[in-house]
């Protein structure tokens, strides 16, 4: 199997850059997806993926879905978001903080609830009140997560095991170690990338001596969970 070429600009500015990920890098990624994306998502039927196509985080959950007979769909316009989660049968959503609120004001105005198993919420830190307001309009079940495309999934806790910290993402993942280096996170796990096919002036910004620098800043609470304080 080759590998599979994803692309990925969230660690320098919207500066579009392409990673390999070799066929054992995306099956361990789709291992981790059942560990990392809530309780409820083995359960889960049909997946609202507000990803790129080319995206890593899409490439994964296809993947999962194919080895797991379940089914992803990619993101729609917003005005046809409530009709695709009906016709579909959607019963989970993975999508960055801001999009999840849209989707959740899309039902709001609905006055209905989705009631989808399980919603993720990734690659952004999210606030106590947006994160209530997800859990009332699209799933009670809610997972809070931090990665990014150059390592995959990296921590994840529920809403109720993150929500007495701002920023807190809850705990690594097994497998994937993650220090604070000069009040920047750093991570070294077995589903990271080697280097980017073609920015290689940035791999020794952010691939340095085993480790991945995505640029963002946090720390790690005395039970070992991480809090983003700052994102690039």
């Amino acid at each position: 199997m080759a590998d599979v070429i994803v692309s990925t600009s969230g660690t320098s500015g919207g500066m579009g850059k392409q990673l390999a990920l070799s066929p054992e890098i995306m099956k361990l990624r789709v291992d981790m997806t059942d560990l990392g994306k809530g309780k409820n998502i083995t359960d889960c039927q049909v997946v609202y993926v507000a990803k790129a196509a080319g995206s890593s985080s899409y490439q994964r959950w296809k993947a999962w879905a194919e080895t797991r007979g379940k089914k992803v769909l990619p993101a729609v316009a917003p005005d046809k978001i409530a009709v695709t989660f009906a016709s579909e049968k959607v019963d989970a959503i993975d999508a960055a903080p801001a999009y999840l609120v849209m989707v959740a004001d899309i039902f709001a105005k609905i006055g209905k609830p989705a009631n989808l198993k399980q919603a993720i919420s990734g690659h952004a830190k999210m606030s106590r009140t947006d994160a209530a307001y997800v859990q009332k309009w699209l799933s009670k079940d809610l997972q809070i997560g931090y990665g990014c495309t150059e390592v995959g999934t990296v921590a994840s806790g529920s809403a109720e095991e993150v929500a007495d910290i701002d920023g807190c993402v809850g705990k690594p993942l097994p497998g994937i170690t993650v220090e604070i280096d000069g009040g920047y996170i750093r991570i070294k796990s077995p589903t990271m990338a080697e280097n980017y096919l073609d920015y290689a002036e940035m791999d020794a910004e952010h691939f340095r001596n085993g480790w991945f620098y995505p640029g963002d800043k946090g720390y790690l609470t005395s039970d070992g969970r991480l809090v983003i304080t700052e994102t690039r």
